[in-house]
C-alpha cells in the first residue's frame, strides 16, 4: 500500500505524458485528454484513500515510525545516503492533505479548462507535481529531500508557464526559478554545516546528535559562530524563499499567471508549504538557536502584516488571495518562532482547505465571467452565481478567524501561543501586535472582495459577458473544501494542539506545548472579533454607505495610497538595484566577449589552426611514391640531426 501511495502520482504523470505525446499528433484529442484526466484523477484519488487508511492503521497500532528501505544510494567517504521512505504521524498527515487536494485539483481541471487541447500535459504536470511533494515529505534525509525540493520547483515552472505563448506566464515562470535558487543556496549550505557538525543527513540521527552539538563553534573572519545558529539562518533562507516570505516573496503573486488550479495546488499544498515543513522537520535546531527564533518573528511578523495590507489594495481576485497565502504563511512561520510546532502544523492543515476552496471559488468566478478578473468589474453576481458565493463566503469567514470555522481555531491557537510565550521579548511582542493587526487587514480584503464581486452594482458588459453558475463537477469540489473548511477545526483542535496532541505528536523530536480550549485567552478571541467588526463596518462605509469616500481618501494620502498600491516597490527596487545592474555587466562581459575575446583571442587561434591545418593538408595528395619520398627524406633528416647536431656515434 505504501508504494502505491508513492508511486500512483508518478504512474499517472507517465500515463498522461505518452498520452499529451499522442495527443499532439491528432486533431481531435478530446477523447485522449479525457482519458489522461481519468487516470491521473483516480491516482491521486487513490493515492489520497490510501494514504488516509495508512494513517487509520498508524493511530490504532500506535506505531510512532515506518521506515521502508529501499536502496543504498551512494557512499562517499563518511557521507552514507540511503533511499528510504519515512512514515511518522507528521509525514502521513502531510501525505494525505498533498494527495487529497491535488485529487480534488485533478478533478476540477477537467471542468475548468476541458477546452484546452493539452489537458493531458497539464494534467500530467499536475501529477508529477504531487509526485514532487510526496517525494519530498518522505524523504529519510536531506540529500533524498532535496530531489523533491528541487522536483517542486520545476513543475512549478512548467505550470505557471503552461500557457507559454503569452508574454506574461514566460517572465513570471522565470522569475519564480530564479528566486527559488536561493532556497537552493540556503539549503546546500544548511546540509554541508549539518553534515560537518554531526557526519550525517538522516533527519533521525540530526534529531537525536543536535543537542549534544549546540556547544560547537567556529571562526570566520575572525568571528565567532555557532553550528546550529549558522545552520538554522541557512534553512532558514531556504524556507523563507520557498514560502515566500518577506523580501523573498517577490516570485508569488506573478505566479498567478498560471490556470487557476495550479495556483490552488501552489498554495494550497505543495510549493509554498514546503519551507514550513521543511523547519518542522528540523525543530531541534530552531528550539537550541534563539537567534534564528526571533529572525523568524522579526520576518513572519512584517510578512503577516505586509501580505494582509498590500491584498487591501489589489483588484485581480487571484492576487488578493496570493497576498492573503503569504500572510497565513507568516501566522505559521510566527508560531515556529515562539516554539509552538504543533500549531504551525495545525494551521497548514486547515489553510490547505480553504485556501484550495478560495482558489477555486475564485477560479469559478473567472469561468462564469469569461476569464474576468478585476473586481472592480463584476458586481452581483451573488444571484447568478450562489453556491458558488456561499462556498466563497465560508472560506473567507476560515480564513478571517470567525468562530466554528477550521482558521479560527489554528490562528486563535497561534495568537495564543505568542501571547503566552515564556519569553516575553520585544520580537515576541512584535509578532504579537502584528499578528493582531493583520486580522484587520484580513477582514478588510475578505470583506472589500466579497462586496465588489458579490454585492455592488454590476459593472461587467452584459453583452459579451453571460454570467453563469460553474458545472457541477466544480460546485461539487467547492462544497467538499467548504464542509472541510467548517469541520476540520472543531474536530481536529484537540489532536493537533489540544488535550491529546501528546499522542499524535509522541514520536516526534520537538517539545509538544498543549493548549486545551479551555485555556484559551478569551480577551484575544474578543479583541480578533472586535477588530473584524470593526473592519467590516468599514469596509461597508467605503464601499457601499459612502462610496465616494475612497477616492477622497486617495486624494488625501497619495503617498500611502501609491505605496501600497504598488506593493511597496519591491519589484522597482529589485529592478533598479539588482537586475538593471546585472542586465549591464552581462552585455559588457557580452561586447568583451564578441569585440576582444572572440575577435583577437579564439577567432585569432582558430585562423591560425585553420591555415597549418591547410598547409598540411595539402601535403595528403594521395600518391604512394610521394610518401615514400616524404619518409625517406624523413629518416635522413632524423640521422642527420642525431649525427652531426647531438654527436650520437
Amino acid at each position: 500500500m505504501i508504494w502505491s501511495i508513492i508511486l500512483l502520482p508518478f504512474l499517472a504523470f507517465l500515463a498522461a505524458g505518452i498520452i499529451s505525446i499522442f495527443s499532439n499528433k491528432l486533431e481531435n484529442s478530446n477523447s485522449l485528454n479525457f482519458l489522461a484526466w481519468l487516470i491521473t484523477t483516480i491516482a491521486t484519488g487513490l493515492s489520497a484513500v490510501f494514504s488516509l487508511w495508512f494513517l487509520m492503521n498508524m493511530i490504532k497500532m500506535e506505531e510512532t515510525t515506518i521506515v521502508y528501505e529501499l536502496h543504498d544510494w551512494f557512499i562517499s567517504g563518511n557521507l552514507i545516503v540511503n533511499l528510504d521512505f519515512v512514515f511518522d504521524k507528521l509525514v502521513i498527515i502531510m501525505v494525505f492533505v498533498v494527495a487529497f487536494i491535488s485529487f480534488l485539483v485533478h478533478f476540477y481541471s477537467y471542468f475548468y479548462i476541458a477546452k484546452e487541447d493539452n489537458l493531458a500535459r497539464f494534467q500530467a504536470y499536475l501529477s508529477l507535481f504531487t509526485f514532487s511533494m510526496i517525494m519530498l515529505v518522505t524523504s529519510s534525509n536531506l540529500i533524498q529531500m532535496f530531489i523533491g525540493w528541487e522536483l517542486i520547483s520545476f513543475c512549478s515552472y512548467l505550470l505557471i508557464v503552461f500557457w507559454y505563448k503569452a508574454e506574461a506566464p514566460k517572465k513570471a515562470s522565470a522569475k519564480a526559478f530564479l528566486v527559488n535558487r536561493f532556497a537552493d543556496i540556503g539549503y546546500l549550505l544548511g546540509t554541508f554545516a549539518i553534515f560537518a557538525l554531526i557526519g550525517s543527513v538522516n533527519f533521525a540521527d540530526i534529531n537525536l546528535a543536535v543537542a549534544n552539538v549546540a556547544w560547537v563553534h567556529f571562526n570566520i573572519f575572525g568571528i565567532d559562530i555557532s553550528y546550529i545558529d549558522f545552520i538554522a539562518i541557512s534553512f532558514l533562507l531556504a524556507a523563507f524563499a520557498k514560502s515566500s516570505q518577506i523580501i523573498l516573496h517577490i516570485w508569488l503573486p506573478d505566479a498567478m499567471e498560471a490556470p487557476t488550479p495550479v495556483s490552488a495546488l501552489l498554495h494550497a499544498a505543495t510549493m509554498v508549504t514546503a519551507g514550513v515543513f521543511l523547519v518542522i522537520k528540523l525543530a531541534p535546531i530552531y528550539e537550541l538557536s534563539g537567534l534564528a527564533r526571533n529572525i523568524i518573528l522579526v520576518f513572519a511578523g512584517i510578512t503577516a502584516l505586509y501580505g494582509a495590507l498590500v491584498a487591501c489594495m489589489q483588484k485581480d481576485i487571484k492576487r488578493i488571495i496570493a497576498y492573503s497565502t503569504m500572510s497565513q504563511l507568516g501566522y505559521m512561520f510566527l508560531a515556529i518562532g515562539v516554539g509552538a510546532f504543533s500549531a504551525a502544523f495545525f494551521h497548514l492543515f486547515t489553510h490547505a482547505f480553504f485556501k484550495a476552496l478560495l482558489f477555486l471559488g475564485a477560479g469559478s468566478v473567472i469561468h462564469g465571467m469569461n476569464g474576468e478578473q478585476n473586481i472592480n468589474k463584476m458586481g452581483n453576481l451573488w444571484r447568478k452565481m450562489p453556491l458558488t458565493y456561499i462556498c466563497m463566503v465560508v472560506g473567507f469567514l476560515a480564513l478571517i478567524g470567525i468562530p466554528g470555522f477550521a482558521g479560527f481555531y489554528s490562528k486563535e491557537a497561534i495568537l495564543n501561543y505568542i501571547y503566552k510565550d515564556e519569553i516575553l521579548s520585544n520580537y515576541v511582542k512584535f509578532a504579537y501586535y502584528s499578528a493582531i493587526i493583520a486580522v484587520f487587514f484580513t477582514s478588510f480584503y475578505s470583506l472589500r472582495l466579497i462586496i465588489n464581486v458579490f454585492h455592488l452594482k454590476e459593472n461587467y458588459n452584459k453583452e459579451h459577458i453571460h454570467v453563469h453558475e460553474s458545472p457541477l463537477g466544480i460546485l461539487v469540489v467547492l462544497v467538499t473544501l467548504a464542509i472541510l473548511s467548517v469541520l476540520t477545526g472543531t474536530f481536529l483542535y484537540d489532536s493537533f494542539v489540544g488535550e491529546t496532541s501528546q499522542f499524535l505528536w509522541s514520536d516526534l523530536y520537538f517539545t509538544i506545548k498543549t493548549l486545551p480550549k479551555d485555556t484559551l485567552e478569551h480577551h484575544i478571541e474578543y479583541l480578533t472579533l472586535g477588530l473584524v467588526v470593526f473592519a467590516f463596518l468599514l469596509t461597508y462605509v467605503i464601499y457601499i454607505r459612502e462610496k465616494g469616500l475612497s477616492n477622497k481618501m486617495k486624494k488625501t494620502f497619495p503617498s500611502v495610497y501609491n505605496l501600497v498600491l504598488n506593493k511597496f516597490y519591491f519589484d522597482e527596487i529589485y529592478e533598479y538595484c539588482i537586475v538593471n545592474p546585472s542586465l549591464k555587466i552581462s552585455r559588457m562581459f557580452g561586447k568583451f566577449d564578441d569585440n576582444l575575446y572572440d575577435k583577437y583571442g579564439i577567432n585569432v587561434l582558430a585562423s591560425f589552426m585553420y591555415r597549418i591545418s591547410r598547409t598540411f593538408s595539402s601535403l595528403q595528395t594521395g600518391f604512394i611514391n610521394f610518401y615514400a619520398v616524404v619518409m625517406v627524406l624523413g629518416v635522413f633528416l632524423i640521422l642527420t640531426y642525431c649525427f652531426f647536431i647531438l654527436g650520437i656515434k
